[in-house]
């Protein structure tokens, strides 16, 4: 068996992340964190473009910092709308890359 290398803090934060986003949608409401999704989701392309131009430490740094907070509205999203028809599209979403890169690996090495 794995040990859990992640600190308390970790710990205690995944235990608790389902509990807190489900506060957040309550505390704010649906319409507000829509919103901030979408402010997060301009958020992170903006700083994925300007990685295209300028790839250093503190871009890249951006970029994992808008990233995080994007997965934090996603995860609220998935609260506000169906957690199961999300569950679908997503597995069709997967298979379908699966088999993109099945063709792709199929005809590059052919």
């Amino acid at each position: 068996m794995k040990e859990d290398t992640r600190s308390s803090e970790e710990k205690y934060v995944d235990k608790h992340e389902k509990e807190l986003y489900k506060r957040a949608v309550k505390y704010w409401g649906p319409g507000l964190q829509i919103e901030m999704m979408i402010e997060e989701a301009s958020e992170l392309i903006h700083a994925l473009q300007k990685y295209k131009r300028h790839k250093d430490e503190d871009t890249t740094m951006h970029v994992c910092e808008e990233i995080a907070d994007t997965q934090i509205m996603i995860n609220q999203m998935a609260l506000i709308f169906s957690k199961e028809d999300i569950k679908i599209w997503r597995y069709q979403k997967l298979r379908r890359l699966t088999e993109h890169i099945i063709n792709y690996l199929g005809r590059s090495t052919g």
